[in-house]
């Protein structure tokens, strides 16, 4: 089975600013790590690598930096990595995102799941994964709870959702995008031996050339969507304590409710 992997770097705190036409900048001095929700996408690849065999690639776009998060991914087990970054990319939104890493995996070849985490936790859109299936032609399968069988032969797989009140089973084809939620699994760490290894590997970097891109696609350019700004939600208003004894207090509340003609 070949699976591949999709893991981005982001702030560990919302340290950024807008910055008009592109959005979003960080600012100097904030720490980056693995998106966490591609962390289970990381693991929950891994162990079906290790229930049916065959290969995980991790994929990343970005600059050198993400070259980090891609070695953690080869130290936790995975057997390939990749890239993707061009000065041409910058200032893309989650369209040209998920243009590039479909342009890398078709690049790959033959694939049967892809994973993804249900959102990064900087820009939250969660649309990355969607948009990714939608350009490979795969199935999106979005809030992945629980993988309870794959059948490679019958190109099958079943599969449970988180819902907000419950979870939905679903029997899908094959191939699939797989958008993973953190009560999937308990992500590995990596072994010093694995660890060992990652920092000699030398992870190929595929641009614009490599990837053969549209350039009205990429980048700013490319780019759908804007971030016009960003704000905390407004503070609440304070509430009111009832004072008095258990009973006064059960009194006065439903007092209060039957006024506001809740019931």
């Amino acid at each position: 089975m070949r699976s591949i992997v999709c893991v981005k770097r982001v702030p560990e705190t919302p340290t950024f600013e807008i910055v008009p036409p592109t959005g979003l900048r960080f600012r100097e001095g904030t720490n980056f790590a693995m998106n966490a929700f591609d962390e289970f996408a990381v693991e929950e690849a891994l162990q079906q690598k290790d229930k049916h065999g065959g290969e995980v690639v991790a994929l990343s776009l970005g600059p050198a930096e993400n070259e980090k998060i891609l070695k953690d991914c080869l130290a936790m087990g995975a057997t390939g990595a990749f890239r993707l970054w061009d000065p041409e990319f910058g200032g893309g939104d989650p369209f040209a995102t998920a243009y590039l890493l479909s342009l890398a995996i078709r690049k790959l070849g033959d694939f049967d799941l892809v994973f993804c985490g249900r959102e990064a936790i900087d820009g939250q859109s969660g649309l990355v994964g969607p948009l990714l299936a939608r350009a490979l032609g795969a199935t999106p399968i979005t809030y992945l709870a629980k993988i309870r069988e794959i059948d490679l032969s019958g190109r099958t797989l079943v599969v449970e959702r988180q819902l907000e009140g419950g979870r939905e089973v679903l029997k899908a084809r094959l191939p699939a995008v797989l958008c993973c939620t953190k009560d999937i699994n308990h992500p590995r760490y990596p072994s010093l031996l694995g660890i060992r290894k990652a920092a000699k590997v030398e992870v190929p970097v595929w641009g614009v050339a490599e990837l053969g891109a549209d350039a009205a696609r990429i980048g700013a350019a490319g780019a759908r969507l804007r971030v016009e700004s960003v704000a905390p939600p407004p503070a609440r208003a304070g509430g009111e304590l009832l004072a008095g004894d258990a009973e006064q207090v059960t009194d006065a509340l439903v007092e209060r409710i039957l006024g506001l003609k809740i019931l």
